[in-house]
């Protein structure tokens, strides 16, 4: 006959079953905790990482959008540059003013370029001009003027009239000041000298 006895416990047994469970729990904090933060982490990364290069795509889309903006406003600047007038220039512009004028039907008497000054990139230059004609005459020349050269504005004006009804001519005397970016090459200091 087999008789069957409860087994017994041993101190071996416990201490195996705590060197067991020991090493369970230093595998868990040591291998697999570790290893589940290191993927958190990665998931964490990962999705940064495709929202950050989401952003950076949209942004590059931005950047050439303004990219070509800065393109075609650069393009208008050259356009609006190569319109204002140079310095060098600055004989034929008082060639037009006398022209503008006898266009005007306004006698000029004399035409004196005034000393010219540095303001921001311009250099600016008051012409002043003498003559005779009619207020009418006068104010199609100012618009003749405007038309010719929007460079070109009036400063300063005085009319004088003769006394006496049968004459309606004026002297006149004006001021037209010239905005004019210095000659190519020259360098213009950015002080304002008005």
């Amino acid at each position: 006959m087999i008789v069957c006895r409860k087994p017994k416990l041993y101190d071996v047994d416990v201490y195996g079953a705590l060197a067991v469970l020991v090493l369970v729990a230093a595998g868990w904090f040591f291998a697999v905790e570790p290893w589940q933060r290191i993927w958190t982490s990665y998931q964490d990364l990962s999705v940064a990482h495709t929202d950050t290069a989401a952003a950076v795509r949209e942004d590059m889309v931005i950047l050439e959008r303004h990219q070509r903006k800065l393109e075609e406003l650069e393009q208008v600047v050259e356009a609006q540059v190569a319109e204002v007038p140079r310095w060098d220039a600055m004989p034929r512009l008082l060639r037009e003013v006398t022209d503008i004028a006898a266009r005007a039907n306004l006698e000029v008497h004399n035409v004196v370029p005034l000393p010219a000054a540095t303001q921001g990139p311009y250099m600016v230059s008051d012409v002043s001009v003498g003559g005779r004609g009619t207020s009418g005459d006068f104010v199609r020349f100012l618009d003749l003027l405007a038309e010719q050269n929007q460079f070109q504005s009036l400063q300063a004006c005085r009319m004088t009239r003769h006394p006496g009804p049968s004459d309606a001519a004026c002297d006149l005397t004006w001021t037209v000041r010239m905005y004019l970016l210095p000659e190519a090459g020259l360098v213009m200091d950015e002080e304002d000298d008005s």
